[in-house]
């Protein structure tokens, strides 16, 4: 992630660009969750729950677009914080 994304998901757009299960790549919305190893996004159908670790990220907030693997997100977001502090 770049100096200026947020270092929460809640509440960001997500779109799954890649992933090994090919059966959620292109899957949209908004996330509303965030556990260790998982997302969920408020879709269109319902929630959806998304690995993180299988799966990249097309993450955007108002004007700012970024593409993360979710691997680099595995983790609860406060441990996400300690570790830029």
């Amino acid at each position: 992630m770049n100096d200026h994304f947020p270092l929460t998901l809640l509440g960001l757009y997500a779109k799954i660009i890649h992933s090994r299960d090919p059966g959620i790549v292109g899957i949209s919305g908004k996330v509303a969750l965030e556990a260790r190893n998982v997302v969920t996004l408020s879709t269109d159908k319902g929630q959806r729950v998304i690995p993180k670790r299988i799966s990249e990220f097309e993450f955007s907030n108002g004007g700012s677009t970024a593409r993360v693997a979710g691997s680099s997100v595995v983790g609860r977001p406060d441990e996400r914080i300690l570790k830029v502090a």
